[in-house]
């Protein structure tokens, strides 16, 4: 039967999964608060999940201290805090949620530091966002109240993107390093076997004697024509240094162009791997929590599809679709069919009829009088109101489908 929670319901039903597989069957009601177990009840089966959630705490608590930069010391010294907490050895020994809500936390939390450390867009940061989700997920379906961790986890996130982008387009505004030149061929060779001052005093030789020559060549050219040849014309620079001149400012321009695409592909090929993190962490960190939250809901409503106590906190369309649970004993003499209809619904629940239906959507209004009484009186007829029978009347909320 449905019942009504002010918390989300995967708490519940793992805790109900577990205790399925290990022999209860539902004995126990939970009518009210403080009500007596009933003999037999399995209560190892009902306390396993969250004695298991509240003992792992304290090593997951100290692998957070030491992702966090703890000493050993530090981090033993939160485990044994954790392990040592009145609170927490109550809720962990007893059937509530608070232990798996702490233990998703925590596990998010850690994941969320793992993720940070790994290098972006590898498999160990995808591995760990993706755990950082299913974590978050089950944690905001578990109590609304980890929506605060969730905010934590999501503004280290934007931090780190913000970093991200901003390194990337510092990298690309910066020129590209020339590539180192190749020592000359032999060199190490050389100086290993001890001929490296040889070879450079033969260069220096050498050079002395190039520039010996070159200078030479120069005195010639000079006696030949004279010194008015490489003077410039009195009206302006001579024609070679105008013609370089003009292929040199037609070169800057092409480069200006050249430089400013360079630029721009540069700075697109730092952002890409900043955009590539921003969409794995929107589809693991929002996407799938959202995914589990409203998978845990629609499993929710699918195991518990009959009328019960939890249903009036509910408006009347929704209760409309809850059905009669079936009929159990001697007098069970039909089975419930699906889909079918209620006769009744009271101010404090559902009014069984005779066999098992269903309430079905909303009614138009069941009053419905041909005529006003006046009007009829005019007519020379008596007034009649095709009201609904007395078995009916009490619907109010639904009608037959």
């Amino acid at each position: 039967q449905y019942f009504f929670d002010i918390p989300p319901p995967t708490g519940k039903l793992l805790i109900a999964a577990v205790a399925w597989a290990s022999g209860f069957r539902g004995t126990q009601p939970f009518q009210k608060i403080g009500e007596a177990y009933r003999v037999g009840t399995n209560l190892f089966a009902l306390r396993a999940l969250p004695a298991a959630f509240g003992a792992a705490l304290p090593p997951l608590l100290f692998s957070l201290a030491r992702q966090l930069g703890c000493s050993s010391a530090s981090s033993l010294l939160v485990g044994c805090l954790v392990l040592l907490d009145g609170a927490t050895l109550v809720e962990s020994r007893l059937l509530l949620t608070d232990s798996s809500l702490f233990f998703w936390e925590a596990l998010q939390l850690l994941c969320a530091l793992r993720a940070s450390a790994a290098p972006a867009n590898g498999a160990a940061f995808h591995a760990y966002l993706a755990l950082t989700g299913v974590a978050i997920g089950a944690a905001v379906s578990t109590k609304w109240t980890a929506l605060a961790t969730m905010g934590v986890v999501g503004l280290d996130s934007l931090r780190q993107l913000l970093a991200a982008a901003h390194a990337a387009l510092d990298s690309a505004s910066r020129p590209p390093a020339s590539p180192p030149l190749p020592p000359p061929e032999g060199l190490l060779e050389d100086l290993l076997a001890g001929e490296g001052e040889a070879r450079r005093g033969r260069a220096e030789e050498e050079g002395m004697e190039a520039g010996d020559a070159v200078a030479r060549m120069l005195e010639r050219s000079d006696a030949a024509h004279g010194p008015s040849a490489a003077a410039p014309p009195p009206g302006g620079r001579a024609f070679p240094a105008a013609v370089d001149g003009g292929a040199a400012g037609g070169g800057g321009a092409g480069g200006t162009g050249g430089g400013d695409g360079d630029a721009r592909r540069r700075t697109s090929a730092a952002l890409a791997p900043v955009a590539m993190e921003a969409m794995a962490r929107l589809v693991w960190l929002l996407l799938l929590p959202a995914t589990i939250y409203l998978g845990s809901m629609a499993l929710h409503l699918k195991l518990l599809p009959f009328a019960g106590r939890g249903d009036n906190f509910h408006p009347k369309p929704f209760r409309c679709r809850l059905g009669l649970a079936p009929r159990r004993g001697p007098r069970a003499a039909v089975t419930l069919p699906r889909p079918s209809r209620v006769r009744g619904l009271t101010r404090t629940g559902w009014r069984h009829a005779a066999t098992p239906t269903r309430a079905p959507c909303l009614a138009p209004p069941l009053r419905r009088p041909t005529a006003s009484p006046r009007a009829a009186r005019r007519a020379g007829g008596s007034f009649r109101s095709r009201s609904p029978p007395r078995s009916a009347r009490s619907t109010r909320g639904c009608s037959p489908q």
